[in-house]
């Protein structure tokens, strides 16, 4: 299937994605030449397919990347390792968004970086897919998505959590 490159829509359907723990388990090392090998040595994006189908008929959910692999190899070395289902949704990142010392000692630094992109960007509709998703002020909960490190997208509860998600975009 050919897909054009998605250009950034707040009025369309987001899902802000972190990688480690979310489309594979555990967490991956990523060398000085961007070769990524996870500690876990299970295989890299092991649970990618069952986000590729549950997101098939939707085709207007935009993604916006979440993940500590920003910092080490940008948006474009991201977006190169994941499959082409996911790559041509992605259309920005939380990378330029700056996080508070207090919320990366206390663990929140994730979430109130997607919180400041909703707000600075006027996102309407999204989910946030993370493992690490701590802190979530009242208000916000339905919002993001806390997955098991050790089964990401691919448990029962998270593909169901989806699929209300993505069930409720299709009703709107």
């Amino acid at each position: 299937m050919t897909r054009i490159q998605l250009v950034f829509d707040a009025r369309a359907p987001t899902l802000y994605l972190d990688i480690d723990g979310t489309l594979h388990a555990g967490s991956a090392v990523i060398d000085d030449a961007g070769l990524v090998a996870l500690e876990s040595r299970r295989e890299l994006f092991e649970f990618a397919p069952v986000l590729v189908e549950l997101l098939a008929p939707h085709q207007r959910v935009q993604i916006v990347l979440t993940t500590s692999w920003l910092l080490l190899i940008g948006r474009n070395g991201v977006v190169s390792h994941l499959p082409e289902a996911l790559r041509c949704r992605v259309v920005d990142d939380t990378m330029r968004i700056r996080s508070r010392m207090g919320e990366v000692r206390d663990g929140t630094d994730r979430v109130s970086k997607i919180l400041r992109h909703v707000w600075s960007h006027g996102v309407k509709t999204w989910l946030a897919l993370d493992d690490r998703a701590w802190g979530v002020p009242a208000g916000y909960a339905e919002h993001f998505v806390h997955l098991s490190p050790e089964s990401g997208v691919s448990s029962p509860d998270a593909r169901s959590r989806i699929e209300s998600w993505l069930r409720e975009q299709q009703e709107q």
